[in-house]
């Protein structure tokens, strides 16, 4: 599977959504950031959703401190917001929970999600359908 990551803010909806697939690491997640913040429609406080259904992330666990430090380090995204991880795989659930525990100083309430609906929901996000967002997804993805 080849490597994807792309973003793509949604003004309308106030939203970021972040997708990743195949083999990618800390320092492709870190690149992505940088990318959206420079961004000129980049909103520090717009809401994110993170797409790692389709990712395997290489050594999580090994690299999740460089991640953290870089948000830490990053006032521009540390505005209060939500972030939703899309996930299929039990051991992501494990990691973004780690990953919550270690920004407990930063404004960012964050939790993990099987389902697109679900996510949205827990957002805010009432306009948004789950077919607007799955097409979104499906449009990063080409």
């Amino acid at each position: 599977m080849n490597k994807l990551v792309n973003y793509r803010i949604c003004e309308e909806y106030k939203l970021i959504i972040e997708i990743y697939s195949g083999q990618i690491t800390f320092s492709d997640i870190i690149k992505n950031k940088q990318n959206t913040i420079q961004n000129l429609d980049y909103k520090p406080n717009y809401n994110l959703l993170l797409d790692f259904r389709k990712a395997h992330i290489e050594n999580p666990f090994d690299e999740i401190g460089i991640l953290v430090e870089f948000l830490k380090s990053n006032p521009s995204l540390q505005a209060e917001k939500r972030v939703a991880y899309l996930t299929t795989k039990p051991n992501e659930v494990v990691l973004t929970t780690l990953f919550k525990l270690q920004l407990k100083d930063i404004p960012i309430k964050a939790e993990t999600f099987y389902t697109t609906p679900a996510a949205i929901n827990w957002l805010g996000n009432t306009r948004l359908s789950e077919n607007q967002l799955d097409n979104f997804i499906s449009e990063m993805a080409l």
